[in-house]
This record gives structure tokens, sequence and C-alpha cells, in this order.
């Protein structure tokens, strides 16, 4: 899968029924995990390869000292 810019100045990665979006603001970047309109962000970067939306639950619960205060 490749990131896609949206015309936001996002970048997005589809996967199957959800996608990843990634805002790379310089005064902080932020990462969304989205499904069913529901969006769980972390501060930061996300690094890890996209499989399935379980493996990416997983890594967004693992990292939730970075839950951004927009999270869902």
């Amino acid at each position: 899968m490749n990131w896609k810019k949206t015309g936001g100045g996002n970048y997005i990665l589809e996967g199957d029924g959800f996608y990843i979006s990634y805002n790379p603001n310089p005064l902080g970047p932020e990462t969304a995990l989205v499904k069913d309109g529901k969006f769980l962000i972390l501060d930061g970067d996300y690094e890890e390869r996209v499989e399935s939306f379980e493996e990416c639950h997983k890594f967004f619960k693992d990292h939730l000292d970075r839950r951004s205060w927009w999270s869902d």
C-alpha cells in the first residue's frame, strides 16, 4: 500500500475497511487510525506496516501514552 496525499495536506493509507491518516504538521505530527467514523489519534509518526485493522489497533493500544486529546 502507498500513502496518498489529500487536498488538506494529510496523507492516507487505505486498508480493508479502515484507513490511517497522517498529518505531518511541523508543530506536532499526528497519526489517526480511522474506522466506522471513529478516530484513534496518536501524537507523532506511525512507522508500522499496515497488514490488518487488528494489527494497527494493537499498535495504537500499545502506544496510548501518545494518545491525542482529539481521539474519540
